[in-house]
């Protein structure tokens, strides 16, 4: 029986080239997903921390500060850490992780991919 991970092998099919392509597919989701909903949060929650758990560049960090919000780094799991600052008084409403996990204040913190979706759908809409 397997655990909840995998061991990919060189039999799996997954050539180091398929495994960069997917990292940089994923990732590219947690910026898109940054970079998409960052705006929406900073109008609505001026001020607000957005944490990621990588560190991306500094044009990231450029962009939210721009838009007034504040940009934190680093931790293992940023929704958690999200919940926790929120909970010490510090307006935390967007957590992503590199994996593509998410989570938005607005929706108690759940991981829920498809409902980060449907807001930056409709906000392109408007």
């Amino acid at each position: 029986m397997m655990g909840s991970h995998t061991i990919i092998t060189a039999s799996s099919g997954l050539t180091s080239r398929r495994f960069l392509s997917l990292f940089v597919m994923v990732f590219g989701l947690m910026l898109l997903i940054v970079y998409s909903t960052s705006p929406l949060l900073l109008r609505e929650h001026p001020s607000t921390t957005i944490m990621i758990d990588a560190r991306t560049s500094m044009a990231l960090t450029r962009f939210i500060m721009d838009r007034g919000g504040l940009h934190r780094v680093g931790y293992k799991n940023v929704i958690d850490k999200g919940m926790q600052l929120y909970k010490d008084g510090i307006e935390a409403h967007l957590m992503m992780e590199t994996s593509g996990h998410g989570a938005l204040k607005e929706n108690h913190f759940l991981d829920d991919g498809a409902y980060m979706i449907v807001n930056i759908i409709i906000e392109m809409v408007r």
